[in-house]
C-alpha cells in the first residue's frame, strides 16, 4: 500500500497496521473456505487478506471506484447520498441472511448505519495512517467476539 498515495480528492485514507490487523482477525474469525468476502472501497484490507488467504481457498473481491486498484477501494465520501447508495450495494451483495457486515466510516453515519444495514456502533476505533480529522467508527450488524458493541 506504501506504493499507492492516499487520493483526499476520492475521500481515501488509509487504515493503520494495527486497525487493518484488527479488521483481518474479524474477518477470519467469521469466514471459512466456503465464504465470499466483499472489500468495499477498502484497499487496505483487501491487500492484506490476498497476503495472507491462499489463493483460490476463499473468494476475495475488491470494489474500488480508484481506477488504480485495477491491478488488484477507501471510505466514500461522508454524505447521505453516497452512504445510502453504498448500503444500497452492500444489501446487494450480501443477499444472503447470514451476511455479515463490518463497516468503518465517519461518526456522522451512525444513525443511517443503523437504519439501513442494522448496523451497531462498536467500542473499536478505527485509526487511519496519515490521520484524520472525522471522527471514525467501526459498525457490525452480527455478534462479535472480538469487536464488542459500545455500552450506552
Amino acid at each position: 500500500m506504501d506504493v499507492f498515495k492516499e487520493d483526499w480528492q476520492l475521500s481515501q485514507f488509509w487504515y493503520s497496521k494495527e486497525t487493518t490487523d484488527v479488521i483481518i482477525q474479524e474477518v477470519l474469525a467469521h469466514t471459512n473456505s466456503e465464504s465470499r468476502i466483499a472489500c468495499i472501497s477498502t484497499p487496505t484490507v483487501f491487500v492484506k487478506l490476498k497476503s495472507i488467504i491462499p489463493p483460490l481457498k476463499q473468494i476475495i473481491n475488491l470494489f474500488e471506484f480508484d481506477t488504480r486498484f485495477d491491478i488488484y477501494v477507501d471510505p466514500p465520501f461522508l454524505s447521505e447520498d453516497c452512504f445510502t447508495k453504498t448500503m444500497i450495494t452492500v444489501r446487494w451483495l450480501g443477499k444472503k441472511d447470514n451476511c455479515k457486515i463490518l463497516l468503518c466510516t465517519g461518526a456522522v453515519m451512525q444513525n443511517l448505519a443503523d437504519r439501513l444495514i442494522n448496523a451497531r456502533v462498536t467500542s473499536f476505533y478505527p485509526q487511519h495512517q496519515g490521520g484524520l480529522a472525522n471522527e471514525f467508527r467501526c459498525y457490525i450488524n452480527y455478534q462479535s467476539q472480538n469487536i464488542k458493541l459500545k455500552e450506552n
